[in-house]
C-alpha cells in the first residue's frame, strides 16, 4: 500500500510511483502538482524520451498532435515517434 506524500496517507488506490492521492492533487494542486510532473519527467527520462515537447527555432514543425513540436536537426518529438532528419520529418514506427 502506497503513501501520499503530501498527506501522509496510505491507500491501495494510490500508485507508488506517483505517490499522490487524489484528494491531494484536487484540493492542493499547488504542492502536488509539481511532485507529479517531476515523476512524469523521471518517468519520460527512462524511456529516452523529452521530458517536454521541444519548440526549437530554427525547427522544423510536427503539426500530428496537440503537442506541435518543432524539433531541430536530430531532435525527437514528444511522442518519440517523430524526428528531424537533415529539415525532414521522419517517423520511427506507423505511416
Amino acid at each position: 500500500m502506497a503513501r501520499c506524500v503530501v498527506c501522509g496517507r496510505q491507500s491501495p488506490l494510490i500508485a507508488a510511483s506517483l505517490g499522490l492521492c487524489v484528494d491531494c492533487i484536487r484540493q492542493r494542486p499547488d504542492q502536488a502538482l509539481p511532485l507529479a510532473a517531476n515523476v512524469h519527467r523521471r518517468a519520460r527520462r527512462q524511456f529516452d524520451l523529452p521530458e517536454a515537447p521541444p519548440h526549437r527555432d530554427p525547427g522544423k514543425s510536427c503539426h500530428l498532435c496537440v503537442n506541435e513540436c518543432r524539433m531541430a536537426q536530430g531532435e525527437r518529438g514528444y511522442c518519440g515517434l517523430r524526428y528531424n532528419e537533415g529539415g525532414t520529418l521522419r517517423h520511427l514506427a506507423g505511416t
